[in-house]
């Protein structure tokens, strides 16, 4: 399992993840590994919005401790959701990349690898692309009432 976060400016630092996270390694990710991108892109915590799902640990009172104390805006998130994170995107894009390789990663160590190269690759106009879609995305969901959309 890995973490990574994005923001306008492109991708952010990727964190492998060890074992099973929990609220105590999830605060650790946010100390190291965001709030180390927001200082790598020269961004101002007071400039952004935090966006993460209802995950327990992403909820739990140790997480809400942190975000306010790192003075850390976040998203609410509705409970019962389709998921309209772009992070999503990311996700199947580096998918996509790996798998168009011509040798597939054969243990946990050349995956670690092959997500490092292709995250370090991602494109931040792609990026804006899907922050640019999230208006679009907002106005289908209103009209599909919450139900499915193409996104």
């Amino acid at each position: 399992m890995v973490w990574g976060c994005i923001s306008w400016n492109g991708p952010g630092r990727l964190h492998r993840v060890e074992g099973n996270m929990d609220a105590h390694q999830y605060t650790f990710i946010l100390s190291k590994s965001f709030l180390g991108s927001l200082d790598d892109k020269k961004v101002r915590s007071k400039n952004i919005i935090f966006q993460q799902d209802n995950d327990p640990k992403h909820t739990s009172k140790l997480a809400q401790k942190w975000f306010a104390e790192n003075k850390i805006k976040v998203l609410t998130w509705p409970p019962n959701s389709p998921d309209q994170n772009i992070m999503e995107h990311v996700w199947d894009y580096i998918d996509h990349k790996i798998r168009a390789q011509p040798q597939l990663p054969r243990n946990i160590e050349e995956l670690w690898t092959a997500l490092q190269e292709e995250w370090g690759k991602i494109d931040r106009y792609y990026i804006r692309k899907l922050y640019r879609s999230i208006p679009n995305r907002v106005d289908a969901l209103v009209h599909s009432k919450g139900l499915w959309t193409r996104y």
